[in-house]
């Protein structure tokens, strides 16, 4: 009974995957046709400051 739930959010997982990364990619795209610089400070301090070091710290730490 659990094979049969893994290959429906297998499945959820891949259809959903493949919606999202056409747009992504087309809006990464277009923003890099401009060839400006990203200013990372205009996020705002909480983000720069908290954000981005706490994904950091799951990204090598989420399994131990």
């Amino acid at each position: 009974m659990l094979g049969g739930m893994d290959q429906i959010v297998r499945t959820a997982l891949i259809v959903g995957f493949a919606v999202v990364l056409p747009v992504a990619l087309y809006y990464r795209i277009r923003s890099q046709a401009t060839g400006e610089p990203l200013d990372r400070r205009q996020e705002g301090l909480l983000i720069l400051a908290t954000l981005r070091p706490a994904g950091l710290l799951f990204m090598f730490n989420h399994g131990s």
